[in-house]
């Protein structure tokens, strides 16, 4: 197995760090939602400046896999707004 080809994951129902240094946002899966509301995806170790991607979640969406593979340069948080309640897997290295 090629291990800089392995992405590991992050299970998201709150506020949460990702990563704390650069790497690679792979894919966001939107696997349930009970609250409509918007997750955004920051360049950072906060819910704070450089925003990678603010995404709309319906409150019942379809699940769904979003690709990205997009590079990061500082850390990867994961922000809900104050309504979004929804059960969301980040993939990344």
């Amino acid at each position: 197995m090629n291990i800089t080809n392995t992405y590991l994951y992050r299970h998201v129902v709150a506020d949460l760090q990702i990563k704390a240094a650069a790497g690679t946002l792979h894919t966001v899966t939107i696997n349930a939602c009970t609250g409509a509301g918007t997750l955004t995806l920051y360049d950072n170790v906060a819910e704070a400046g450089n925003v990678i991607a603010a995404i709309a979640i319906p409150v019942t969406p379809v699940p769904v896999t979003l690709h990205y593979d997009i590079e990061f340069a500082n850390a990867l948080f994961a922000g809900y707004d104050g309504t979004l309640a929804a059960d969301i897997t980040i993939s990344y290295r």
